[in-house]
């Protein structure tokens, strides 16, 4: 026994036309909302930079010497890399406001001289690459690294996240 499905496109009786119709007119209407999100995100980043009262009215040594005297005064612990927190570093903060606030933060390499790593459970595998990032937009310039440990975390992760910090410090 032959079963019969409406994508058959050999069959023309109009209930198979009709869903075949229908099927290419929803696909029509995923690509228009997919569009029309990407249009929005990227209208929203235009009101963002419209009205941004920092970066669109100083220069932007200005803008980065701000960005430094907020890092002054920000506790550094936790660590960027302690995945039992959900503290967000400002360097990475800022990069999170607006795009015009990221393309500067991560352009600034003195904000981004200050490594704390946690060696902690979890997040590993993200956690050798933020650090690669990291250092990468500290550009040429010196480094305070501070390693830290949880008495609680598995020798076996310790020591793999340990050999990652040493291959990317490297």
């Amino acid at each position: 026994m032959e079963v019969h499905t409406p994508e058959d496109h050999e069959c023309q009786c109009f209930p198979c036309q009709r869903f075949r119709n229908l099927d290419s007119q929803l696909e029509k209407a995923k690509q228009l909302v997919a569009r029309l999100a990407f249009e929005k995100e990227a209208t929203k980043s235009a009101i963002n930079a419209a009205h941004d009262p920092i970066t669109g009215r100083l220069p932007i040594e200005l803008t980065t010497r701000i960005f430094a005297l907020a890092m002054s005064g920000w506790n550094y612990l936790p660590s960027f890399m302690d995945s039992k927190r959900n503290t967000v570093r400002p360097p990475l903060l800022f990069g999170a406001i607006c795009r015009r606030w990221r393309e500067i933060a991560w352009l600034t390499p003195s904000l981004w001289t200050e490594v704390d790593i946690c060696l902690s459970p979890g997040n590993a595998m993200h956690r050798g690459t933020l650090l690669d990032e990291w250092i990468r937009r500290s550009g040429q310039l010196p480094l305070l690294i501070t390693i830290r440990t949880v008495h609680l975390c598995p020798e076996e992760d310790s020591i793999t996240f340990s050999n990652e910090v040493l291959d990317v410090i490297n």
